[in-house]
């Protein structure tokens, strides 16, 4: 897998030893670690060659670091124009990756992407691009305290065919028992629908040139207090896990181990209580993208 700190090995990045001639690597992994590691040191300029990277090469991991960075990293209006190439909807592989880049982007206006990916998705298994696309737009959307699991997971929610015209209680798509010879396609439900129109219009209208994260300005401080949270459950946010991750610099590698790669409560609670107990929040202001201290341009 791949990290912002770590790279694709399993040992962090020594960012001030990659040189700039990496950043026009033919090897794809090494441009990466390359931009990354420049990006690190507060110079995006290298950033549009991510396209270019994606462009020629479709190994799954390039995608997943590429799409990551992608979000976290480039301009929003170079984001817009990128994600505009993955509109068809049979190109299931590709909406899957470009729903991170568009979620991980903190823009207000990645709603309308993601919401025309959820209506171009047919299809429903827990790990298809539907259930991706649910989480994305959870997590822009859902508010802390409101249609969620004790304030800090999505909810989850069954839409069966006799119940498309009752109102959902969430934004999270996750389908849980529903037998195969019902059809549970969210997509189909009406009054879900007119539920994520409204949230979503009305966050573009409050928050229209901020980064946003559960239905308003994200806030670094809230994030990690959720992730805390979330502890007692056995599992964490991934788009907040690495979203704290690429914000702060701080190496989140050790939140998941052992041979099932189960989350280690303690470990977080170490590495997120030291980051609330410091003065480090102080220095992220609400509402504007970081990645490792440094302010991305929007």
């Amino acid at each position: 897998m791949w990290s912002p700190l770590h790279g694709f090995s399993r040992d962090p990045v020594d960012a001030s030893r990659v040189p700039a001639a990496q950043l026009d690597s033919e090897d794809p992994r090494a441009a990466i670690e390359a931009i990354t590691a420049f990006a690190r040191r507060g110079d995006f300029e290298a950033v549009p060659r991510l396209a270019q990277i994606l462009a020629a090469h479709d190994d799954n991991f390039v995608w997943y670091a590429g799409t990551t960075l992608l979000g976290l990293l480039a301009p929003w209006e170079m984001l817009q124009t990128w994600s505009k190439r993955f509109d068809d909807p049979s190109d299931r592989d590709a909406r899957f990756h470009v729903s991170d880049a568009l979620h991980l982007s903190c823009g207000a206006w990645a709603v309308e992407p993601l919401i025309a990916m959820v209506r171009a998705t047919s299809h429903w298994e827990q790990d298809t691009p539907l259930y991706h696309l649910g989480r994305a737009l959870s997590g822009l959307l859902d508010r802390p305290g409101e249609n969620t699991v004790d304030d800090d997971l999505e909810h989850t929610v069954v839409v069966r065919e006799d119940e498309w015209d009752q109102p959902t209680e969430s934004l999270d798509l996750h389908m849980q028992d529903v037998s195969p010879d019902r059809h549970a396609y969210a997509v189909r439900n009406p009054a879900w629908d007119r539920h994520v129109q409204t949230r979503a219009e009305q966050l573009r209208r409050d928050f229209p040139d901020v980064a946003v994260r559960r239905g308003g300005p994200v806030d670094l401080g809230a994030m990690a207090r959720r992730l805390l949270a979330q502890t007692k459950y056995g599992r964490l946010s991934s788009g907040e896990r690495i979203l704290f991750e690429a914000f702060t610099g701080i190496d989140c590698s050790g939140f998941y181990g052992g041979e099932n790669r189960l989350l280690r409560p303690q470990v977080v609670q170490e590495v997120i209580g030291a980051f609330l107990n410091s003065d480090a929040p102080g220095r992220f202001r609400p509402g504007v993208r970081y990645f490792f201290g440094h302010e991305v341009p929007t």
